[in-house]
């Protein structure tokens, strides 16, 4: 009876150490996953920043990974809309999802910011590290 308590109690050890190193396996394939595969993408708006319409290289750059939680990294995009109306411009740099530009712009290609309007604006996406800075 001891033996069998004993095989038992072995067995149930080997199992739960089996499991340890399966769940540490598992959290460090995931974890060099999330941390080397996202896209990095200038973050602004004219807003907050005058600089963001021509010189986003000032600006922030954010890990669009930690910006749009559960979605595959080859969705993700670097975006970025500029609009003009007369003396006033406005840019806006940002991750976004795939084809997120054609719910961006209005059917007339304006853009709508708060309450202003901007026509003719444009919107664009790519898909490598820091390619919203045009």
């Amino acid at each position: 009876m001891k033996n069998a308590d004993a095989e038992n109690q072995s067995l149930l050890r080997g199992k739960m150490l089996a499991k340890l190193i399966l769940a540490a396996l598992i959290g460090i394939s995931v974890s060099s996953l999330s941390h080397g595969s996202t896209l990095k993408c200038y973050t602004c708006n004219s807003d907050d920043d005058a600089g963001c319409f021509e010189n986003p290289e000032n600006q922030r750059i954010e890990d669009c990974g930690r910006v749009i939680a559960d979605l595959s990294s080859t969705r993700f995009r670097c975006m970025t809309i500029k609009g003009v109306n007369g003396n006033e411009k406005i840019a806006v740099r940002r991750c976004a999802v795939n084809d997120e530009c054609n719910f961006q712009l209005r059917s007339d290609k304006s853009f709508e910011w708060g309450p202003k309007i901007f026509p003719d604006a444009s919107c664009d996406e790519c898909n490598s590290d820091l390619c919203n800075k045009n």
